[in-house]
């Protein structure tokens, strides 16, 4: 009974919304009816009226439609599977689902992102249930044992075993509702709409700070029930175990199956979850796993947040008694990936079904790397060399900045480089002189880079300790960093002399244009 009031009070406030806004659409509707009688008499400013009730109606009808918005969720993006083709994964679930007492989802995704959820599709706000989905992250997979795996079905599946099952989702539901609320009215920063929508925001805010506690012991209840299913000690490690692999696949698409995304670019759809998996298992990812755990990053917070901090889910679990091992405790534990049916395929129909990606162009990981690094510097060295059109009055290239390096004209090319923050100025405060006088050497450093490349004296390549790096023939790379160094920031009051890197690189003299 504690129970039901908690979620009856909890429907009552987050409802409280759509009856404040029905009712003020309803008010303004009624005010522009009766006035709209008086127009017919000849009444401008009824017109008028009527053209600022639309304008606050407006946001009114915005914020009830972004409230609704994905309330019942269409396909997500991934695969759905079914038992056929998933036999060992949907058989976990469904042992989950009868070890809890409570139906198991009608539909089973797998996605290519890291994300654990079972939501139900509803209608008319919510109070109307529709087929329940389970969505599982092929990432989860790739870095949870089973036993883990099961503490996060349970967990998900453990929201819909309570004994205030429908009101409880029903408050899920409806304070996702709120939360796109606020995001929908922080959108406006002026004008009738931010008025109207502070008002709706400062109702939900209110609604979704009462309503936290409920739903962190929403939260709490669902860690205990995977601890009674999957055990004390597994459900303690998955909840230690995800955040690491949120921040090891955020720094792998960021270091590897990600870096070509803004040239059009992929590495191998059926290769992305294996190259994940390789990445887990690096020293460079085990070295920093070691260091996250020693010293974790402060967890984001937020007052609207519905699940407790991480670190005090995992102290609540770990308190349970020692004997809390779960409905399976004598089963060995191997990685969850194994119960993936066809990873390869299935994964990559995952990483195709991402919005967009269907439309990249897939390459080898040594190709993609290369097609990365060619562009990652020449983006570096847009600066410089638009300070060097600047000052030749001519396309610049590495060759005519070498020659303007050879008539003493480089101070000017460091002139012309952007002021930091300002690029629409040139440098006139000598305090920045030194700054600018490394990023202009650093550039063109890419430059010298480049043209290795380009000559096949270096290459581009990609593995799982260093990442995207690249490799030099021998004596090439010492060489360089002297003849850089030679041209740009001589010793000992020497002149600058390019002869060095010119020779590196095979470039000859030529100073046709160099005085224009």
């Amino acid at each position: 009974m504690r129970a039901l009031f908690h979620a009856v009070r909890l429907l009552g406030l987050l409802l409280g919304f759509y009856v404040m806004a029905l009712g003020l659409l309803a008010a303004i509707v009624a005010a522009n009816v009766v006035l709209f009688d008086a127009a017919l008499k000849g009444g401008y400013v009824t017109f008028l009226f009527v053209g600022i009730s639309v304008a606050f109606a407006s946001p009114l009808v915005s914020g009830l439609l972004a409230s609704v918005r994905g309330m019942n969720r269409q396909r997500p993006a991934g695969l759905r599977v079914s038992a056929d083709e998933q036999p060992e994964l949907w058989a976990r679930v469904l042992r989950v689902a009868t070890a809890m007492d409570t139906p198991a989802p009608a539909e089973l995704w797998l996605v290519a992102e890291p994300q654990a959820a079972v939501w139900q599709s509803s209608w008319l706000l919510g109070l109307v249930p529709g087929r329940r989905r389970m969505v599982l992250g092929v990432p989860y997979l790739t870095g949870l044992t089973e036993h883990q795996l099961d503490a996060v079905i349970a967990h998900e599946i453990g929201h819909f075993a309570r004994r205030d099952t429908f009101l409880s989702a029903l408050a899920a539901r409806n304070r996702s509702g709120l939360t796109r609320v606020l995001d929908r009215y922080a959108e406006d920063g002026s004008g009738i709409g931010h008025a109207m929508g502070s008002l709706f925001a400062g109702y939900a805010r209110f609604c979704l700070r009462v309503t936290q506690a409920e739903a962190r012991l929403g939260e709490r209840a669902a860690d205990r029930a995977a601890a009674r299913v999957a055990g004390r000690d597994a459900t303690s490690a998955a909840l230690r175990r995800i955040p690491l692999i949120d921040a090891a696949h955020t720094r792998y698409l960021r270091e590897y199956a990600g870096i070509g995304i803004g040239l059009g670019l992929l590495p191998p759809a059926a290769e992305v979850h294996s190259g994940f998996a390789a990445f887990l298992d690096s020293d460079t990812w085990r070295e920093e796993e070691r260091r996250l755990i020693a010293d974790p990053p402060r967890e984001k917070t937020s007052p609207y947040d519905s699940h407790p901090p991480m670190r005090e889910r995992v102290a609540a679990i770990e308190a349970l008694p020692a004997d809390a091992a779960g409905l399976f405790p004598d089963e060995p534990s191997p990685a969850a990936a194994g119960l993936l049916h066809d990873p390869a395929g299935t994964g990559s129909r995952t990483v195709l079904a991402l919005p967009g990606t269907g439309g990249l162009r897939q390459l080898p990981w040594r190709e993609l790397a290369a097609a990365a690094g060619t562009a990652e510097l020449g983006a570096e060295t847009v600066p410089v060399l638009r300070a060097g059109r600047a000052v030749l009055r001519r396309p610049a290239d590495l060759g005519a900045l070498l020659d303007a390096v050879d008539d003493g004209r480089w101070p000017e090319v460091v002139d012309c480089m952007p002021r930091p923050g300002d690029v629409g100025h040139m440098l006139l405060d000598d305090s920045l002189r030194a700054r600018n006088e490394a990023a202009a050497a650093d550039q063109l450093y890419s430059l010298a880079l480049a043209a290795l490349v380009e000559g096949g004296w270096a290459r581009w390549e990609l593995d799982w300790e260093r990442g995207k790096h690249l490799e030099f023939d021998e004596g090439v790379h010492a060489a360089l960093d002297r003849a850089v160094d030679a041209a740009t920031a001589p010793q000992d009051g020497a002149e600058p002399d390019t002869t060095a890197l010119r020779d590196l690189l095979g470039l000859a003299v030529d100073r046709t244009g160099a005085q224009a």
